[in-house]
């Protein structure tokens, strides 16, 4: 997430966020006089069925105004923020199946 611009922090919920910085079109849909900037978020989580032994990773991506402030208001996303964040999770979707005999050493 680094490497794509994404600023990790953490919520009051205890779930991840990452956030970056919308592109020109997000601030002028979304943005405010006071705070012009909107943000792309990917909040995650993960769940574990200790029964079954399977880990089940969440995700929720929203369009953020206001970013850490008490103003701060969540959007839908929009098509585009939906690919781009399926684009992101299918290079870590890679990353993860790759054989370990691929790895470099």
């Amino acid at each position: 997430m680094d490497a794509k611009s994404f600023q990790a922090s953490d919520d009051r919920n205890g779930c991840i966020r990452y956030d970056r910085e919308g592109n020109h079109w997000d601030h002028f849909r979304y943005g405010s006089f006071l705070e012009p900037t909107a943000w792309i978020r990917v909040s995650s989580r993960v769940s574990h069925d200790a029964e079954s032994a399977i880990s089940t990773l969440h995700l929720e991506i929203s369009v953020v105004t206001d970013r850490l402030s008490s103003l701060e208001e969540e959007h839908p996303p929009r098509p585009q923020h939906l690919e781009a964040v399926r684009a992101l999770l299918d290079e870590f979707e890679g990353f993860m199946l790759r054989p370990a005999s691929e790895e470099e050493v």
